[in-house]
């Protein structure tokens, strides 16, 4: 007894297929026509350079990005100045924070000056003893006694 005939058995791929013969044809024909690539890429922006003008590229695509920050910046801080300086912005109600501590200094400094006050005025003043006209003050040697009423060693 024979097998049953596959249709996938070998003698199924004997037979050519048409549009085999005609994929084959046109290949072994090879057609000359002339290479467009280069052309549509050039087209599309697409381009071989040398290093020093990618370089060149590169570095006027950042300075650009820098001037644009750099503007971008200038131009909020403008704002900023005219919009302070404006007579519509609202301004704060009581003492800011460098008013308030401009004025706690200032008081703690009238403090200071006022203890002192209150202490010289409450030590007892003593009568000063006419300077003497010795011959140490002539020669002017300061080495003799203190004017002070302590004397440093």
């Amino acid at each position: 007894m024979s097998a049953p005939s596959d249709p996938r058995s070998e003698h199924a791929f004997s037979r050519p297929d048409p549009i085999e013969a005609l994929v084959r044809d046109e290949l072994a024909r090879r057609l000359a026509t002339p290479d467009l690539a280069p052309t549509i890429m050039q087209r599309l922006g697409y381009r071989p350079v040398s290093h020093r003008a990618a370089r060149w590229a590169r570095l006027t695509r950042w300075l650009g990005r820098g001037g644009t920050v750099f503007a971008g910046f200038a131009v909020i801080a403008l704002a900023g100045s005219l919009h302070s300086h404006s007579p519509r912005v609202r301004r704060p109600n009581g003492p800011t924070i460098p008013a308030a501590i401009e004025a706690g200094y200032e008081r703690g400094t009238s403090h200071l000056h006022q203890l002192f006050r209150e202490f010289q005025r409450m030590s007892p003043v003593r009568e000063s003893a006419p300077p003497a006209t010795g011959e140490r003050q002539q020669r002017g040697d300061d080495h003799g006694e203190s004017r002070a009423p302590v004397r440093w060693a």
